[in-house]
């Protein structure tokens, strides 16, 4: 049987290849200029609670599109270093609001201008309009997995 050459998959072309090799140099960077914290997975946690300190777990994982189980483990791994903290909802002491702790403001004051910094970079050799082009069509295609996975769980839980 003849392998047809325009369907094979090529790694190194590959939409998800190329964004993981780009998140993955992003870490390295950031290990090097930072050290070893914070680690990548605290940086939308940390950035969420610059914006808008007192967050529940819930909240948290709907925006980083992650399940509770997995925020939660960031959550008590950064309570460990002493990054946020807990405290119970004044209305509802079921729920527990998520601070960040002197510490975490701290280091949020060489994080952001790394951050930009970081993004300055890698925007380097991109005019504007290729970036809008790039910008608008990563969202979408987020948008696209974002729709196909909602729709499996909708399809998982009907059967």
């Amino acid at each position: 049987m003849l392998m047809d050459l325009n369907c094979m998959y090529e790694q190194e072309s590959s939409l998800g290849y190329l964004v993981h090799q780009a998140a993955r140099l992003m870490q390295k960077m950031m290990r090097h200029d930072l050290g070893p914290a914070p680690t990548p997975a605290y940086l939308p946690v940390i950035l969420w609670l610059l914006e808008e300190d007192g967050q529940t777990q819930g909240e948290l994982s709907r925006r980083a599109r992650v399940e509770q189980p997995s925020m939660h483990e960031t959550l008590h791994r950064m309570e460990k270093e002493n990054l946020v903290l807990r405290r119970p909802d004044r209305n509802d002491k079921r729920k527990q609001r998520i601070f960040l702790t002197r510490k975490a403001r701290h280091l949020s004051d060489k994080l952001l201008p790394w951050l930009d910094g970081n993004n300055r970079l890698m925007r380097e050799g991109i005019s504007n309009a290729e970036f809008a082009v790039f910008d608008r069509a990563l969202r979408r295609m987020i948008l696209n997995m974002d729709t196909y996975l909602d729709q499996k769980d909708l399809t998982a839980s009907s059967e």
